[in-house]
């Protein structure tokens, strides 16, 4: 500012300044200075046209305009200021830039387009306008798409997918964003860009359509920066949700458990739920309208369109009787509530129970010298109920008889085992006993009759004994008019032979009975040790009711047996009537010999030509009257 005050005081400046014009023109300086700031010239050079004239800016523009320079002013302002020696007094003071800055106002202010500023500017009263300096860098944007966004049928109600748009900035200066919006709220946009986007970076905007009503949509996307505003054109077009509607679909309309036995529960039934619709099945409840069927299920609180789920029915019946009910689901569907029929039978337990069979169930023979055991026999023991047979204990009631089995503490269905018994006799004669088998079969023991028989030490005997020692029963089973049979074994467990062994039924109903057989040879059997013979005893009643006889054995030799007492219950019809063993008609089943009995020679049966000559003898004899008519 000291130069400024300088130049008020010297009106004659600008004769300097025509001295270095004319230096200029002379050849002294040629072309326009460089480097210049008009700014700084404009603060330098007096703001006041009154205090130095119009000279420099009418008669010498060109001049001026063409060869302003530090060295000229100085020259022009030595010259004027300091000649003769004299003082520049602060003028002196300015560097060559400042100079040449005066230069470029100078050169500026008198319509020159070589320099400009860029702030500063004088005031009104400055003879010449200052124009702004262009600037040299600024922003620009430029978006991936400027075509319009169509974004189709969208139902009312939702969201569309977003349309994404890149903006860039392609300019030299940052860009700045005053605002990203659009025209119609239907059209919502989010973007990445901040308030600011740098040179030479992007961002990303990102356009939905959400429509509310049904018709065709359209506003802009408007985007403000310093760079201009830019917009894009958006469409759309709202369409009516599609009506959707959930819909059951049962594999079964009707469900049948048949008989299932009361107190017990049938294995699960299923039916399988599937949703046919185009919309979630809501499921309020799935129950059954009779508490004998109970439901279980897959399915939930809800079922998806085109699901499935599978629902379980069982039955347990707690009577007797046919049972029906209805299986019942409560859902959102339009059929609701959907059904299905559901029956069944509740019988009764079968009662179920142990049976015991044994084999043999006759009864067993044994004969030893007295302390010497025999070999065992074996009994067979079969549960052929329903229920497993509990065994609570299994002896023999006379001490002579050892007994040991392999049927455990149970016995299951259908299964069997093995009674062994052993006898020692004591005494010579004959012991009877019985194994008795106590079971959980029924109130009354099992048991098996046997007879054992004792031989004294070096004492020969005949030893005769039935194979079925206790009294035997035909049952209740046969009819009149018909028949049933039995065969019955003799042996001689002796260790000599017994003599004339006859056997003969004795009784009231000997009418009923009819035995047969090789122990009936005529004049009786002969049997030797250890020999048997079988005699078949068929009841066939001729009247109804209990019938019974004995079947006693005479002989010479030994021990004989008692009788076998034999009885049996007709029937008087044989309507319905089946069983195995019955024959119709009295018709009996001979026994074979089954091994035969053992016979001497004497107890042949007698040849025939004897029978003849015996015949002819009684014929004689009768004839000469030795025998009375």
């Amino acid at each position: 500012m000291l130069i400024y005050s300088q130049l008020l005081s010297r009106p004659a400046f600008f004769r300097g300044l025509l001295i270095s014009s004319a230096f200029v023109v002379f050849g002294a300086w040629t072309g326009v200075a460089s480097a210049q700031s008009a700014t700084n010239g404009a603060a330098l050079y007096p703001g006041c046209s009154g205090c130095h004239g119009m000279a420099p800016f009418t008669a010498n523009a060109s001049k001026i305009k063409n060869g302003v320079s530090a060295a000229n002013i100085k020259n022009a302002a030595y010259g004027l200021l300091g000649k003769g020696g004299g003082s520049m007094g602060g003028y002196t003071s300015l560097t060559d830039t400042q100079y040449n800055d005066l230069a470029a106002y100078i050169a500026s202010s008198i319509g020159g387009t070589s320099t400009c500023v860029s702030s500063g500017v004088p005031t009104a009263s400055t003879p010449a306008t200052v124009v702004a300096c262009p600037s040299t860098t600024a922003p620009a944007v430029t978006l991936s798409s400027t075509a319009a966004q169509a974004f189709g049928s969208v139902t009312t109600g939702t969201t569309s997918t977003a349309h994404s748009i890149t903006l860039t900035n392609s300019g030299t200066a940052a860009l700045s964003i005053t605002s990203i919006s659009t025209t119609n709220a239907a059209f919502a946009v989010s973007h990445t860009c901040g308030t600011s986007v740098a040179a030479g970076l992007g961002c990303t905007l990102n356009i939905t359509y959400a429509p509310q009503v049904v018709g065709a949509a359209s506003g802009n996307l408007s985007i403000v920066t310093n760079a201009g505003t830019n917009t894009v054109a958006l469409s759309g077009t709202g369409v009516a949700p599609v009506v959707t509607a959930p819909t059951v679909s049962l594999s079964t309309a009707s469900q049948a458990f048949g008989s299932v036995t009361t107190g017990t529960t049938s294995a699960a039934q299923t039916i399988t739920l599937t949703n046919t619709g185009t919309a979630a099945l809501n499921i309020t409840s799935i129950g059954t309208s009779h508490a004998a069927f109970t439901v279980s299920h897959t399915c939930g609180t809800s079922l998806a369109a085109t699901g499935s789920c599978v629902i379980s029915i069982r039955f347990a019946p707690t009577v007797s009787g046919a049972v029906s009910g209805t299986l019942s689901l409560v859902t959102n569907a339009g059929s609701s509530p959907n059904t299905v029929t559901l029956s069944g039978t509740g019988v009764a337990p079968v009662v179920t129970a142990p049976v015991v069979s044994l084999s043999p169930a006759i009864g067993l023979n044994f004969s030893a010298t007295v302390g010497t055991p025999t070999l065992a026999q074996t009994v067979t023991l079969t549960n052929s109920g329903t229920a497993a047979l509990v065994i609570n204990s299994i002896s023999a009631t006379n001490a002579a008889f050892t007994v040991s089995h392999t049927c455990g503490i149970s016995v299951a269905v259908g299964a069997s085992c093995a009674i062994n018994i052993v006898f020692t006799p004591a005494v010579a004669g004959q012991t009877p006993a019985n194994v008795v088998i106590a079971t959980n079969a029924s109130s009354t023991a099992s048991t098996v009759a046997m007879v054992g028989t004792g031989m004294a030490v070096g004492v020969p005997t005949a030893l005769l004994h039935w194979d079925s020692p206790v009294p035997f029963s035909f049952g209740t089973s046969v009819a009149v008019g018909t028949s049933l049979s039995h065969t019955f074994t003799l042996s001689n467990a002796g260790t000599v032979a017994a003599n004339s062994v006859l056997l003969a039924l004795n009784g009231t109903d000997l009418a009923d009975f009819q035995i047969t057989g090789p122990c009936l040879a005529t004049g009786g059997v002969t049997l030797a040790p250890l020999s048997s013979c079988q005699i078949t005893v068929t009841f066939a009643p001729t009247t109804g009711g209990a019938k019974s006889v004995s079947l006693g054995v005479t002989g010479q030799g030994g021990t004989l047996p008692t009788a076998l007492a034999l009885s049996g219950t007709a029937l008087a019809s044989t309507s319905g009537l089946t069983g195995a063993g019955v024959t119709p008609n009295n018709t009996s089943s001979a026994a074979a010999s089954s091994g035969g009995c053992t016979l001497g020679a004497a107890d042949q049966p007698i040849d025939p030509l004897w029978l003849l000559i015996l015949g002819a003898a009684a014929w004689v004899l009768r004839r000469r009257r030795f025998f009375p008519v």
